[in-house]
């Protein structure tokens, strides 16, 4: 495998984020794709990143190729009850998002993503951490490796919860 590094990520990494997030949605590679604007005119995805300012909690790591490519992103954001996404538990437990660009997947950089960020969080006394995935995402396992469980159901995906 190449060398990848990682980095936080800061306000510039947005439309990356949001590009990530694009990978997130669709990550089963459908023929049909709407175009990025048009998936951001949905308000469910649209307030991901409204903004994203890294000084209430928000967080992001980067991960870059030896080309310094960006090839992936995870990020988590605190919600509250009244304005959540789908994996919200409550408003102590950030929910986290996570994709690559396809041909990067499968190569343990989404799992280094997860721990960096499971240590990040666990330094920040966090107690849990939540995300959201379709029960047929690949990266489900990954998920249930790192002590991610099944807590409930939202529309088609899964909300699971980890302890730090």
């Amino acid at each position: 495998m190449s060398k990848i590094q990682y980095r936080l990520g800061d306000l510039k990494d947005v439309p990356f984020l949001e590009e990530m997030l694009y990978e997130a949605v669709f990550w089963n590679q459908p023929k049909i794709r709407p175009s990025l604007n048009e998936l951001f005119l949905n308000p469910d995805i649209s307030k991901i990143f409204k903004e994203w300012d890294n000084q209430n909690g928000d967080f992001s790591l980067i991960a870059i190729n030896e080309h310094n490519q960006l090839i992936g992103a995870i990020w988590y954001r605190f919600w509250t009850n009244e304005n959540h996404s789908y994996g919200f538990i409550n408003e102590k437990t950030p929910e986290i998002g996570i994709a690559l660009i396809p041909e990067m997947r499968s190569q343990g950089i989404g799992t280094e993503l997860m721990k960096r960020t499971m240590m990040h969080a666990k330094k920040l006394r966090i107690r849990k951490i939540s995300l959201s995935v379709e029960p047929e995402n690949p990266s489900r396992k990954l998920y249930e490796k790192l002590g991610f469980e099944k807590i409930g159901i939202s529309g088609t995906s899964w909300t699971m919860v980890a302890s730090l």
